[in-house]
């Protein structure tokens, strides 16, 4: 059995309000407040979307009106001390770079005073509210600089960006020019037309979507990377029920009437290549079309034959690593088919702040984020001994003895261990309640979710 000793601490930066009066110096200063809360909840969302945190203060440690706050900046660390005492000393956690696992600013507070508790409460999200509430200007953007360098000079443009910077993740020392792939792109050369109701959020995901790539921000940088579609089996953190694991819930969903397209998009050598499947496709039975949606009635009324059928949605992925277009098709034709058949999604609960992985390393899941692979076991007996056993007919007889239906046996002895794909961490929840611990929430897939502009979350 393994020991942890979790503390946390959050850092609040404040700006009071001046109430009218600009002339006091003492107003315009920003306090830095320490603070240990009595309850830290930091959400790591999809690519796509701002993290969150929710933490619970004892107003005894923050004897403030949260109503008398302009703005807050906060950054909250977690660690494993390892032991309460060294050297005759408590442990006591210090925030620095390598335990913090927030950084953000306050959206809402709230103060709940009563005969039992004195909590203020602060909820807001990451740096990546900064670009999804900034609408953009309407101007059109310059592609003739590489990625990276168009990325920056956006997010150079938004004031509030303050000290945010653009970090090259891809393994590539120069990234592509998307101007160079699409001479007519946006109706201009080498340039980008705006569109109604943008953020800047929209533009800087829509541009790296383009290039095969994706964006994100991971405290106070935007990264630039390749999107995590394939990974490393061996990278995969165990999970496993009966041993690291408190709760696991597992959903499958039976694959239905296709109602959707697949785009993949991929860098190769220098060019951006997009194919769709199922058009693009020789091996699929719907290959060399597009899916369509089937024409329905609506309040009673009888379907217009004389309307063309209207083609269904595209979920749009973008990857890595692929040699050449017709290995992009043949990525595509999976994802069509894994999507078409199931989807596995569920949530994994673990009270364990490290856990093993494949390679025989340790994990801090404080480090845990959207795309880390996962896999899930479930250390039971049955399950144990079955899969020791080559056999199918000993198999049978193991689970007939175990008090198994027979036409049971027969299915398990033939299907146990064979659904063995690791998962892919759509998002990760830590908590640290002063009153029931430390614990880590992972809701995890079986494939990659998209969002419908071609960005892999």
């Amino acid at each position: 059995m393994s020991y942890w000793f979790p503390q946390h601490c959050a850092t609040l930066k404040v700006v009071w309000e001046n109430f009218g009066n600009d002339t006091n110096p003492v107003l315009k200063q920003t306090y830095t407040i320490d603070t240990v809360p009595k309850r830290s909840k930091v959400a790591i969302n999809a690519y796509t979307e701002a993290d969150t945190f929710d933490i619970d203060l004892d107003y005894k440690t923050f004897p403030f009106d949260p109503r008398c706050i302009r703005s807050c900046q906060v950054s909250i660390h977690m660690d494993n001390m390892e032991a309460l005492q060294e050297n005759g000393k408590s442990k006591i956690i210090v925030p620095s770079e390598d335990n913090v696992v927030f950084l953000g600013f306050v959206d809402v507070s709230k103060m709940n005073l009563d005969e039992s508790a004195r909590l203020v409460n602060l909820t807001g999200r990451d740096y990546t509210s900064l670009y999804i509430d900034a609408p953009w200007p309407g101007e059109i953007v310059d592609l003739a600089g590489p990625v990276d360098k168009v990325i920056a000079k956006i997010i150079g443009r938004l004031k509030a960006s303050g000290d945010i910077t653009v970090e090259n993740r891809t393994g590539s020392a120069s990234l592509p020019v998307l101007a160079s792939f699409y001479p007519d792109f946006g109706g201009l050369s080498g340039k980008r037309n705006a569109r109604k109701k943008e953020t800047y959020w929209d533009v800087i995901q829509d541009i790296c979507a383009k290039a095969g790539l994706i964006a994100y921000i991971e405290l106070d940088k935007l990264v630039i990377t390749k999107p995590r579609t394939l990974y490393d089996p061996s990278q995969a953190v165990q999970l496993i029920y009966g041993k690291n694991v408190k709760t696991l819930e597992m959903t499958r969903h039976l694959g239905k009437q296709k109602g959707f397209n697949v785009v993949v998009r991929s860098i190769i050598g220098k060019k951006v290549e997009t194919v769709e499947i199922p058009k693009d496709s020789k091996r699929l039975p719907e290959g060399g079309d597009y899916i369509y949606l089937p024409k329905q009635a609506t309040n009673g009324a009888l379907v217009d034959k004389s309307q063309p059928e209207a083609v269904a949605p595209s979920l749009a992925f973008a990857v890595a690593n692929v040699r050449d277009r017709e290995h992009l098709i043949v990525i595509g034709e999976k994802i069509f088919e894994e999507m078409s058949r199931q989807q596995l999604e569920g949530r994994v609960t673990t009270n364990d702040m490290k856990a093993p992985v494949e390679d025989s390393t340790c994990f801090n899941l404080l480090k845990m984020r959207n795309g880390t692979p996962i896999n899930i076991r479930i250390d039971h007996e049955d399950l144990r001994k079955i899969q020791q056993t080559s056999s199918v007919p000993e198999r049978i007889a193991y689970l007939n003895s175990r008090g198994y239906n027979p036409a049971v046996s027969n299915v398990l002895a033939q299907t146990i261990g064979k659904v063995t794909t690791p998962f892919y961490t759509r998002e990760v929840q830590f908590t640290l309640d002063e009153q029931s611990g430390f614990s880590v929430d992972i809701d995890f897939v079986n494939f990659i979710e998209t969002s419908g502009k071609g960005l892999g979350i």
